[in-house]
């Protein structure tokens, strides 16, 4: 049974990839080094990230 990062990171071929996917080893780096408190700082910081780049 996948839970945490696992299960986030998890791959199914079934879904067609989204747009982050180019980010990935970036976005669970940064997750895993400062733990998120809210959906509302995932998507501040995610957004961070994506404008840096």
């Amino acid at each position: 049974m996948f839970g945490g990062v696992e299960l986030v990171t998890k791959s199914d071929s079934n879904y067609p990839k989204s747009d982050l996917e180019a980010y990935r080893v970036s976005i669970i780096e940064e997750f895993t080094k400062r733990q998120l408190t809210s959906a509302q700082e995932a998507t501040a910081r995610l957004n961070n990230m994506l404008l840096a780049s």
